[in-house]
């Protein structure tokens, strides 16, 4: 059951989500921080087709590029710069990045890349495509805290879902919505994540922690975009207050796997996250993973504990709070994170704006 199920939701939702080599590289080499023009230039330069486009997207923007290369004739002293090199110039770095990952989202999704602006027809945006990605780096960016490349990341996984369901002609009216509060959830998730993971960095995963804990949530837009009556079955859960691990059963139970089956399947193809895909497929099962690997295991202890104190998404009063004493588990001792440094960082990721 739980096999055929997850083909269905392949087929709906998962199947075109993959980097390829140039997104890939590009998103791994921002996430690395210490990106540079020449490594934008030889990851466009080992593929003539994004080269292509990207060069034709930039240049119908602007007429800079050949300005300069006029310029540059004349002055015989100046260093000479490859005409990528100034396509990326003129766009920026970030620019940069944010058209070769549209360009490869809109592909994947309709097959082709998109055609130039024409007087009938409106230019190709790529910050459209990227509102989460862009949402969070300018929030992680905003507040001054670290690896914002890295929630960039994990947001156009979430953009990427949404351009999934927008091919749809229901999606405006049922899915937009439930999209819309799912990137709120995850959003929140992000910020606690972060400010757990400062409380415990001897465990070496700040870095990944607040994209885990968003990605933590993807699954549950695979199941959206899979089965009509999901958001129905989430806001049933949710008004029961069941815990996480009876509503892990139940949705096996309903639809025949849960939503971190699809959310690990899906991290299998989108490489740049591949190595946390155990700590997503069992952050609500963690001591699966006790005897496999340490730090994902760790990983998935604290991806749990983000999950049940932002579903709560309450200050508890103290640590008798019972936000706190429904938060705990046995398998915290594995994870030193005291209550009280759960209630400081729930008020700091609450505060946050």
């Amino acid at each position: 059951m739980a096999d055929s199920a997850l083909h269905g939701i392949l087929t709906k939702s998962i199947f075109p989500i993959q980097l390829g080599a140039t997104a890939n590289d590009t998103l791994q080499e921002f996430i690395d921080i210490d990106v540079t023009t020449d490594d934008l230039v030889g990851i466009l330069n080992r593929n003539p087709v994004y080269k292509n486009i990207f060069a034709a997207f930039v240049m119908q923007k602007t007429a800079r590029v050949a300005k300069e290369e006029k310029d540059d004739k004349e002055d015989k002293t100046k260093k000479k710069q490859s005409p990528t090199h100034r396509l990326i110039n003129l766009l920026g770095m970030i620019g940069s990045r944010n058209l070769i990952i549209a360009l490869r989202m809109h592909r994947a999704v309709t097959g082709k890349f998109p055609a130039l602006e024409t007087k009938e027809k409106k230019g190709f945006v790529a910050s459209e495509y990227l509102r989460t990605a862009l949402e969070m780096e300018e929030l992680f960016t905003r507040n001054k805290f670290p690896y914002s490349e890295s929630v960039y990341a994990s947001g156009t996984l979430f953009d990427w879902l949404r351009l999934i369901g927008s091919q749809r002609d229901d999606f405006k009216k049922n899915l937009e919505p439930y999209f819309v509060e799912t990137n709120k959830r995850a959003r929140r998730y992000a910020l606690l994540a972060h400010c757990l993971a400062e409380r415990a960095p001897q465990f070496g995963f700040h870095k990944l922690a607040a994209p885990a804990a968003m990605l933590t949530q993807i699954g549950k837009l695979h199941m959206a975009l899979a089965y009509p009556n999901w958001s129905e079955f989430e806001e049933e859960m949710g008004k029961l207050k069941i815990p996480a691990i009876a509503r892990l059963v139940r949705e096996r139970k309903v639809f025949g796997v849960s939503q971190e089956e699809p959310s690990a399947f899906g991290l299998h193809f989108y490489s740049v996250f591949k190595n946390i895909e155990p700590s997503v497929r069992f952050y609500r099962e963690p001591y699966f993973l006790k005897e496999v690997d340490p730090l994902l295991y760790r990983l998935a202890i604290f991806l749990e504990l983000v999950d049940s104190l932002g579903r709560a998404w309450t200050l508890p009063k103290d640590v008798n709070d019972p936000v706190i004493l429904e938060a705990k588990r046995p398998w915290h001792v594995d994870l030193p994170i005291s209550p009280n440094e759960w209630i400081e960082a729930l008020r700091v990721a609450m505060n946050t704006r």
